[in-house]
């Protein structure tokens, strides 16, 4: 059974819970700036939107990068939650699509990603 596309867009806020300092510039290249857009694959749009770091009395905690992604059309939801999945493998302890904890696999992802774009329709 082949996996259909969608013909719609939705927007999905993505925040990533990180100690490495070079998956930002894995996911946007060397010059990462608020703002910054990148093509994803499948057809998709990812933006750096910022990221949080905390501190004080819990010291070493992860940073936060804010992701936002534009789900398009004809997007194919196993080759993202792969992508995603190969990104973030080893390299973050939390994903969260639309403030909701994505267990990180590339099932997690694509179910995630399937949620929100039923949420669409």
């Amino acid at each position: 059974m082949s996996e259909r596309p969608v013909d719609y867009a939705v927007d999905v806020t993505v925040e990533v819970h990180t100690h490495d300092k070079a998956l930002l510039n894995d996911l946007f290249g060397p010059d990462v700036a608020v703002g910054s857009a990148v093509a994803f694959p499948s057809g998709c749009q990812g933006r750096y939107l910022g990221k949080t770091i905390r501190i004080g009395a819990w010291p070493g905690l992860p940073e936060i990068l804010q992701v936002g992604i534009t789900l398009g059309t004809g997007v194919t939801t196993s080759l993202l939650a792969t992508w995603l999945y190969n990104k973030f493998k080893g390299r973050v302890s939390e994903v969260r699509f639309n403030r909701k904890v994505v267990e990180i696999t590339p099932d997690g992802f694509k179910k995630v990603i399937e949620e929100s774009l039923k949420t669409k329709s």
